[in-house]
């Protein structure tokens, strides 16, 4: 779930059905009339990440923030164990 002030412009922003990733995404209209897609994202943990649910992410804008929990593992993050997403 995503909350979005209502003194911010924004939009609902439609994705196509993904596989593996759970998304709510918003889009924000800046002061400058720019855009900001910002996606909030869960990932099964024995999921692996199917690189075609991010496609259509971060194609559809220049600017996106991508946020949430993709059980992504790797020693680099201080992390015990590393998994395949990691």
């Amino acid at each position: 779930m995503l909350k979005i002030n209502n003194n911010l412009r924004h939009d609902q922003f439609s994705l196509p059905n993904l596989v593996g990733i759970e998304a709510n995404t918003i889009c924000l209209y800046l002061q400058n009339h720019g855009q900001l897609l910002f996606v909030s994202t869960y990932l099964l943990p024995a999921s692996a990440i199917i690189p075609a649910d991010l496609d259509p992410i971060f194609s559809q804008n220049d600017s996106v923030v991508l946020v949430g929990d993709l059980n992504s593992k790797h020693v680099t993050w201080n992390n015990a164990t590393m998994n395949r997403n990691g």
